[in-house]
């Protein structure tokens, strides 16, 4: 069988992505685009791996995202430590942030066991503006 040119490769695997996204079954698209199954296959394959590495985010995206997550963490935590500390609240108000702030923590240690952070956070000196985070 001889080899296909480049650009009719490219035309064939723009075609079965195309009727992958309209649902079709991989028979039809077969038969429509008169191709053998080892083809399908091999286009199909490279078709996901195009659509992995488009949607795969960057690495720079990445730690700025788990610098967010850290950040808001952190600060939930603060906030919900400083209303457990003031007498002036409700007994229930600081019971449910102190419940909150255990959330928060077990959110954290969830992303830190995930790998989604790195577990480096320097020790919360009691209000927010003494306070400095640092996310991995």
């Amino acid at each position: 069988m001889p080899a296909i040119p480049k650009e009719e490769q490219e035309r064939l695997r723009s075609r079965v992505r195309e009727l992958l996204r309209l649902g079709l079954d991989e028979d039809l698209i077969i038969k429509e685009l008169q191709i053998s199954r080892a083809a399908y296959f091999r286009y199909k394959k490279q078709v996901i791996h195009e659509i992995k590495k488009f949607y795969q985010p960057k690495e720079q995206e990445l730690d700025d995202y788990k610098s967010l997550v850290m950040k808001a963490l952190e600060d939930a935590i603060l906030i919900n430590k400083q209303i457990m500390r003031d007498i002036n609240n409700s007994p229930q108000s600081r019971i449910l942030a102190a419940e909150m702030t255990t959330v928060y923590r077990a959110q954290q240690c969830k992303l830190v066991e995930e790998g989604y952070i790195k577990p480096y956070i320097e020790p919360i000196k009691g209000t927010l503006n003494e306070s400095k985070v640092k996310a991995g």
